[in-house]
């Protein structure tokens, strides 16, 4: 997504907006990730500093790249009087997204029907990730609260 705000920066307006949509579509996508009212991101100066972030802070950090992204891109577009191409971009970008989303949305719901060993396999899946995840949280919690596992060795004689 920087290079896209890069690229976004340094070629004219007239050739990005024939690359409106291929630009915009994984900046929408990702700008998804992006939640204003509740944002537990510390200061980021470096990708370095990006891998040791939380999965949750590392999925708002993209989001708030993508929003970088497409707001640079608005920008350009609106200074040289070509919003009108970036709003019919947006939108169309918009719809197949949405339309994308409503369809595996709608696959999701027919997978009992259709298939109901599969779907109760997915289900028993869901369940177990659901498990590994919380103990994990635990673990990180216990390791953020007292500073190790927890696990008391004992010696032996």
């Amino acid at each position: 997504l920087r290079f896209f705000t890069g690229l976004a920066e340094m070629l004219p307006p007239e050739l990005l907006a024939h690359m409106l949509e291929p630009l915009l579509s994984p900046a929408h996508r990702c700008s998804s990730f992006l939640v204003i009212e509740q944002t537990t991101l510390p200061e980021v100066q470096s990708l370095e500093e990006v891998l040791h972030l939380r999965r949750r802070q590392q999925m708002e950090f993209l989001g708030q790249l993508a929003q970088t992204c497409i707001d640079s891109l608005s920008k350009k577009m609106q200074d040289a009087g070509m919003g009108s191409d970036f709003a019919k971009a947006m939108t169309s970008v918009r719809k197949a997204v949405e339309k994308q989303r409503a369809k595996r949305v709608m696959e999701r719901r027919m997978k009992p029907v259709r298939d109901p060993q599969a779907a109760a396999a997915d289900k028993r899946a869901k369940n177990k990730r659901k498990i590994a995840s919380k103990k994990r949280n635990v673990q990180e919690h216990i390791v953020a609260t007292k500073g190790a596992k927890g696990v008391t060795r004992v010696k032996t004689s």
